[in-house]
């Protein structure tokens, strides 16, 4: 599937670059438990960690390459790799997918570790090896533990793409075989005179610059065409639905790659969203599970990993309707303050935040709300809105900056 389906194959590696570059792009935080629930934290050793994962690979890159092994293989298998003297993983590394396979168990113990088939035989135990991985529904699957790659079910797709592909290089190279040029005259050409016009031919018009351009010779010679039919050009100019076919498998739209059908500037804005949507929240959300299960716990049962959307620009038309409706919904009463800061991802004193807010009526809590987000979304300075807390409802500086906390 990597070398066929990905290094071979155009369609295939737009499809899986894109989604892995913004699966990559995504800033995570660390979140330590508090009193007032998780608190985003920057100075643990999980943060180091995230900052460099490894000696080779920044946390985007290693992201990166994370994401491209589940997409192409179904399987993506993370080492972990501790040193002595300290708590949770020092290092963290992608291991290739197409050589690395679980060592089966017994019922008790279904997975007795993992193994690395590469230039020797390397083997992890299954507290040193994280492995996401997609569903097989085949008696294969339950066998071997092993995940399904999306591209299985895309064989005779991307395999007929290439095929494609490797029709229209031909033509352009050397024109698909183009015609032959033989004598008019009953005793034939001679072999070397064919030799020395088709060197002539070579020198003259042969190169890409040169391509479908007529050669004029005195001799008695005819040409016989052979180029393509216009059934060959039509195949060839089916490598559209190919890709669309390869972007239904990966969830995402064809107009994200240059297909001509409805690629306007809306459809576009459309096709973005709907990919992080449908393509790259769905993979967040499987390697946020797999980190909070094994990563995180190895530095302490208080720590959690999230991934933050608010730089996103496909979706911050969703976070600002969110927010919108998540203020009607907290001054109606129909959610607490604590479900108002966890749906907008609101940090501070949760208790300070409430005990400022408890004494005001609903118009009051609409406007303190307003000003808080408006500090948020970046229109109004935070000092500003702190001053405008402590003048309009004589709040302290420490209930307005609580209020008002990034």
């Amino acid at each position: 599937f990597i070398k066929e389906g990905f290094v071979s194959n155009p369609d295939v590696f737009a499809v899986v670059s894109k989604i892995a570059q913004n699966f990559a792009g995504v800033k995570w935080e660390v979140k330590q438990e508090t009193r007032n629930g998780f608190e985003v934290v920057t100075d643990s050793e999980l943060n180091r960690v995230l900052a460099c994962p490894n000696q080779l690979q920044t946390w985007s890159e290693f992201q990166e390459s994370a994401a491209i092994m589940y997409l192409l293989t179904g399987n993506t298998y993370i080492n972990g790799t501790e040193a002595v003297g300290f708590q949770g993983f020092r290092e963290l590394s992608v291991l290739p997918s197409q050589v690395t396979a679980p060592i089966v168990g017994n019922e008790i113990t279904p997975i007795a570790g993992y193994e690395m088939q590469s230039t020797e035989i390397q083997k992890f135990t299954t507290e040193e090896v994280a492995h996401i991985k997609a569903f097989d529904p085949r008696i294969i699957g339950f066998e071997t533990l092993i995940g399904l790659s999306p591209l299985e079910a895309a064989m005779f797709v991307y395999s007929a793409n290439n095929e494609q592909w490797e029709a229209m290089a031909s033509m352009l190279k050397n024109k698909g075989a183009m015609g032959i040029v033989t004598s008019r005259t009953d005793r034939g050409m001679r072999e070397d005179d064919a030799k020395s016009m088709k060197e002539q031919y070579r020198e003259t018009f042969g190169g890409g610059k040169n391509f479908g351009s007529p050669m004029f010779t005195g001799a008695n010679v005819d040409f016989l065409q052979m180029g393509m039919s216009s059934t060959d050009l039509q195949m060839i100019e089916q490598g559209v639905l190919s890709l669309r076919a390869i972007c239904n498998i990966y969830k995402v739209s064809s107009r994200l790659f240059n297909d001509p059908a409805n690629s306007t500037f809306n459809n576009v804005q459309q096709a973005e969203k709907a990919m992080w949507n449908d393509a790259v929240i769905p993979l967040l959300e499987k390697f946020k599970q797999r980190y909070n299960s094994w990563l995180a716990p190895s530095f302490g049962e208080e720590f959690m990993l999230d991934y933050d959307l608010t730089g996103v620009d496909a979706l911050q038309a969703d976070a600002k309707t969110r927010a919108e409706v998540s203020k009607m919904h907290l001054e109606s009463g129909a959610i607490s303050l604590r479900e108002y800061r966890d749906i907008n991802h609101i940090q501070g004193d949760l208790e300070l935040q409430e005990r400022s807010i408890q004494a005001l009526n609903g118009a009051q809590v609409s406007s303190m709300v307003t000003v808080a987000q408006n500090v948020s979304e970046g229109i109004i300075s935070e000092s500003a809105g702190v001053n405008i807390l402590m003048v309009s409802f004589g709040l302290s500086e420490d209930q307005a900056k609580a209020i008002i906390v990034k």
